[in-house]
């Protein structure tokens, strides 16, 4: 799938509490379905197969794939379900609680088309940046009244977040610069001057160890210490437009003797020298 071909629909959510012993019955899906799992553990039989799952997992059931719960103690399962391409029926189409031999021909072809086919075998995700991805999953999960067009910007948010540790085949453009060249270019086109490492990878929704490593080995230097390098060359042309204090200021430094001593390491002088 083509990045630029996401167009995700958010279909239903809910918090569901599942008893040790249940046990669920066949089914499949129409849709995806994005689940969190919050506490306890069980068993997921996937296409016949066993994986057992446990607090902190993220699973993504694909459409179409057979499957059910054993549940071996009380779990907590967030769950949404999605589509990850909207389609002029998205919204007629119910919920799934039929295995396949079950379905009619009319709900066979409501089966979406799986585009991650990595995960019809193996339904677990990771995440590089949990905190992030829960703070979105929460917001979407949680029983309060949210706009359709709200959802939607939080579910195209939450899937990029775990598309670039997931999905990179995906995701991948030809035409689009890798993550180390996108982070120079930014800061060279923005300053990013109060933007910390933790900032640039929630921003490019990269993993930041991945991100810092690439950058390095491919410029020779670190992120931040590249992004210190062009505000203070910007420095000189904003000293001779404005005071020592506001300069500082426009550069994100917190004092002016802040800003005056990494000018100084930098250049081998003081900044009022370039004054004139």
């Amino acid at each position: 799938m083509d990045i630029y071909e996401l167009n995700p629909h958010f279909r239903l959510r809910s918090r569901s509490i599942l008893n040790k012993g249940a046990l669920s019955t066949p089914r499949a899906l129409y849709d995806y379905e994005l689940m969190y799992v919050e506490k306890g553990s069980f068993t997921l039989v996937y296409d016949n197969k066993p994986f057992f799952c446990k607090k902190g997992d993220i699973l993504l059931i694909s459409p179409g794939i057979t499957h059910y719960f054993i549940i071996e103690k009380e779990v907590s399962l967030p769950f949404i379900h999605f589509d990850a391409i909207k389609k002029a029926n998205s919204r007629e189409i119910p919920v799934s609680f039929k295995d396949i031999p079950d379905m009619t021909e009319e709900e066979k072809t409501w089966i979406h088309k799986r585009y991650f086919p990595k995960y019809d075998g193996e339904p677990f995700l990771k995440c590089g940046n949990m905190e992030r991805f829960l703070k979105l999953f929460n917001k979407l999960t949680y029983p309060t009244y949210r706009a359709m067009l709200v959802r939607k910007a939080w579910l195209t948010e939450l899937l990029a977040v775990l598309m670039h540790f997931n999905f990179l085949q995906f995701i991948r453009n030809n035409d689009e610069p890798s993550i180390e060249y996108q982070v120079k270019n930014y800061i060279d086109s923005n300053g990013c001057y109060n933007m910390t490492l933790q900032d640039f990878a929630d921003f490019f929704s990269y993993n930041k160890f991945y991100m810092i490593r690439k950058f390095k080995s491919t410029f020779g230097i670190g992120i931040m210490e590249y992004r210190n390098k062009v505000r203070l060359e910007k420095s000189n042309d904003l000293l001779l437009r404005f005071t020592l204090s506001n300069t500082a200021k426009l550069l994100g430094y917190t004092s002016v003797y802040s800003f005056s001593r990494a000018y100084k390491e930098y250049f081998g002088k003081a900044p009022k020298s370039s004054i004139t």
